[in-house]
């Protein structure tokens, strides 16, 4: 009867821990992680199923606690590239939207010079923008490269990694969304 007992506490607590858990998980950004990461996200994937393999199936714990450092470590760096780029987006979106309606006028009123004259200042505008964004990207680019090789390193250390390939240098960030210069009205 105690063992009963101690049993149904247990589960009662894991239970209670569970909710907890998957909060925490719910407020990662992943947005492009298994782009990113694709080895280690599968590595993560058969973490998390529990098929690791029989030479790293021992390690199991540190495996998922080094991919919840990179998920974590990702996610920080996504949610600060979003946070930086968003309002930047949004400023893109108001020139090019300027530059169309100064044209459209500038095409009532048949002035042709008018049209150019906004194009040209709007490609003023967006080129300081648009280099604060790429340098967005390349610090977020950064924090991917240094989490990579920090999880790579904590799982090259495990005994029965040895034979696992790293990932490459990781991919771009998904940042969306940033209309090129071609969706300027540049017609007259």
């Amino acid at each position: 009867m105690l063992r009963l007992r101690t049993l149904l506490a247990l589960a009662t607590c894991a239970m209670l821990l569970l909710p907890a858990a998957v909060r925490a998980d719910t407020a990662l950004n992943l947005d492009g992680f298994a782009v990113t990461f694709p080895k280690a996200a599968a590595l993560c994937a058969k973490a998390d199923t529990g098929k690791l393999g029989k030479k790293l199936t021992p390690s199991r714990g540190k495996v998922k606690t080094a991919c919840q450092t990179l998920k974590h470590s990702y996610s920080d760096a996504l949610k600060t590239l979003v946070a930086t780029t968003t309002p930047l987006r949004l400023q893109v979106k108001g020139i090019i939207a300027a530059q169309r309606a100064a044209c459209l006028a500038a095409r009532k009123n048949r002035d042709r010079l008018g049209c150019r004259n906004a194009t040209l200042d709007a490609r003023a505008k967006l080129a300081p923008i648009r280099a604060q964004i790429a340098a967005a990207q390349a610090t977020a680019q950064a924090s991917y490269e240094k989490a990579r090789k920090a999880f790579w390193a904590s799982i090259k250390k495990l005994r029965g990694a040895a034979g696992i390939s790293p990932d490459g240098p990781a991919g771009q960030p998904p940042v969306t969304d940033v209309p090129p210069d071609t969706a300027l009205d540049t017609a007259p």
